[in-house]
């Protein structure tokens, strides 16, 4: 597959977390969702890698299927 199947279970939480953080504050910055607690979200993305992890790392066969998932999965938590 991709170079995601390399990096372990914990990197690929950090990898999820760190793109769950980007699509929220891309959403953020137009204006579509409000970031209430500054101190509190990274806690909360951090719950939602995981929770990726557990639904969709099974699935994924490509960086595009990854990509397509994890942008689905920000816009629907975040």
């Amino acid at each position: 597959m991709d170079k995601r199947t390399d990096s372990g279970h914990s990197g690929l939480i950090f990898e999820n977390a760190v793109n769950i953080a980007l699509n929220a504050g891309y959403m953020a910055a137009q204006g579509r969702i409000r970031i209430p607690d500054a101190k509190e979200f990274p806690i909360t993305v951090q719950q939602w890698a995981e929770e990726f992890e557990i639904q969709y790392g099974e699935q994924i066969e490509s960086e595009a299927g990854y990509i397509g998932l994890i942008d689905s999965f920000s816009e629907k938590n975040c």
